[in-house]
């Protein structure tokens, strides 16, 4: 029961991340890239 709503808050929180880096793409593309990076890291670990 736990474990559905742990895995919504990830997706919901990785949803929000990748809005936020979406929103760098265009203005710091070295910033955009680090957190890219950080996201799929975050993502294959979860």
């Amino acid at each position: 029961m736990f474990s559905s709503v742990v895995n919504t808050t990830s997706e919901f929180r990785i949803h929000a991340w990748k809005l936020k880096i979406d929103k760098l793409k265009n203005v710091d593309l070295f910033e955009y890239k680090i957190l890219t990076a950080i996201l799929s890291a975050y993502v294959n670990n979860n």
